[in-house]
């Protein structure tokens, strides 16, 4: 069988196509990282923090031709320590992506199976890369692309298995039942870029009695609509994003929010860069207490990491139903053979957080001070060669009382994160260069 798997791939490569190329690739990726009041304060000063190494291990099949195009990539993804010296099996292993892409002629494709989804800025859909498991969808894509315009419109529907009997009843949790997006993007003169993007996302939910027994599913549908402006120059990039969402939230309420983001980033001296920013993402206010409308916006398969401070306390699996963000931000960066990157977030809550001490107290409703505190993140990464990448950081929040109240935890305690990273990407095999040898 370790003869005949090798094999079946080089007939994949040169069977029918001659100009076929057939890669195999891999990925090592430990990271090390310690915790302090990661994703949330700190509960004291005396708390322990967290240390531990977790990696990423991939292997990757491609396949490329004018007919078609596949990739395969298998990853284990473990912490270093989860099982035993000498272990004979575990549950690590999983299929990151497995996918086929047939040609149609003159720009049109149609791409099917489980495969990552990054568009723009990854906001509403991105690969999720710095996690180490990433995040992939299994779902139909057609797409059109040609020199200056792309356009991709996908469909899913889940199932946990093949039904035994007639229900499509769905519990895997964080997941849609069923979604719809179309995305363009088209480039024009003078480094002017404009997306355009629409999401239709169902998410399964179950009405319960009283004891909290499940009764029957309903599939309520929310909308996003909004899209991208960039600009790109010598000397100055520029960025705009509005997004819009209605229907109905994952807490089976009316859906009313919106998420915008502009960028100004100035390049005067080459591989330098000084960015400011800002993003909105509407919240639900807790003064006022609202029956029905959910003003939360929910970026929903977006890479959350990269957004708002690096320690996560936003947006990374604490979507529904929260007050919402102000985040002001400003990024010095170095770029090159190693990379330098100084990010500075000032956070303030979007709607009013309610004050639960003064309600306790008083009885009366009333809000805290919307500002949230300052987060600090360094970020440096060296490449050594063309395969291997080091790369490392710190953050640090200076929180408030404000904070306190969203999050729990002490804002006096040492609210940091580290971590060191290094990344291998091994080439294996690539028929290319087989020919080329051949020759």
């Amino acid at each position: 069988m370790k003869r005949i798997i090798p094999l079946l791939l080089l007939a994949m490569a040169f069977g029918q196509d001659a100009a076929a190329q057939f890669i195999i690739d891999g990925q090592f990726r430990p990271r090390a990282e310690y915790l302090h009041g990661f994703g949330s304060l700190a509960d004291s000063v005396k708390q322990e923090g967290a240390t531990f190494v977790d990696q990423r291990t991939r292997l990757n099949f491609r396949y490329k031709s004018k007919l078609v195009n596949a990739y395969i990539s298998i990853q284990d993804i473990r912490t270093w320590g989860s099982t035993g010296q000498a272990n004979r099996e575990d549950n690590f292993l999983s299929l990151n992506q497995a996918w086929a892409e047939a040609m149609l002629g003159k720009g049109f494709s149609i791409k099917f199976g489980r495969q990552q989804l990054n568009y723009d800025d990854a906001r509403i859909f991105g690969d999720l890369d710095w996690a180490q498991q990433a995040r992939s969808h299994d779902l139909l894509l057609f797409k059109y692309e040609d020199s200056t315009l792309f356009v991709h419109a996908g469909a899913a529907y889940n199932q946990e298995s093949v039904p035994r009997f007639f229900s499509n009843s769905y519990n895997q949790t964080g997941n849609y039942k069923t979604l719809q997006f179309l995305w363009a993007h088209k480039d024009f003169k003078h480094g002017i870029g404009l997306s355009l993007l629409f999401l239709n996302n169902g998410v399964q939910i179950w009405d319960t009695d009283t004891a909290g027994n499940k009764l029957n599913y309903r599939t309520p549908f929310s909308q996003t609509a909004g899209g991208r402006f960039t600009y790109k120059s010598k000397f100055v990039d520029a960025t705009a994003n509005f997004y819009y969402q209605l229907g109905t939230a994952a807490n089976d309420r009316k859906l009313n929010a919106l998420n915008a983001l502009v960028e100004l980033e100035a390049k005067p001296i080459k591989k330098f860069g000084i960015l400011l920013g800002y993003e909105a993402l509407s919240g639900t206010g807790q003064v006022i207490q609202q029956a029905t409308d959910n003003h939360s916006f929910t970026p929903f398969y977006g890479t959350n990491h990269k957004f708002n401070g690096f320690m996560d306390y936003f947006y990374v699996g604490n979507h529904l139903n929260n007050v919402g963000l102000h985040n002001a931000y400003v990024r010095f960066i170095k770029k090159g053979r190693f990379f330098v990157s100084l990010d500075g977030h000032a956070f303030f809550t979007y709607a009013d957080l309610l004050d639960k001490q003064w309600l306790a107290s008083s009885g009366e409703r009333r809000a805290v001070n919307p500002y949230l505190g300052i987060e600090l993140d360094l970020t440096m990464r060296y490449r050594i060669n063309d395969l291997v990448t080091v790369q490392g950081g710190y953050s640090h929040m200076f929180a408030t009382e404000s904070m306190e109240t969203l999050k729990g935890g002490s804002r006096t305690a040492l609210n940091q994160w580290a971590y060191l990273m290094i990344n291998v990407t091994p080439t294996l095999f690539n028929s290319e260069k087989f020919m080329l040898k051949e020759k």
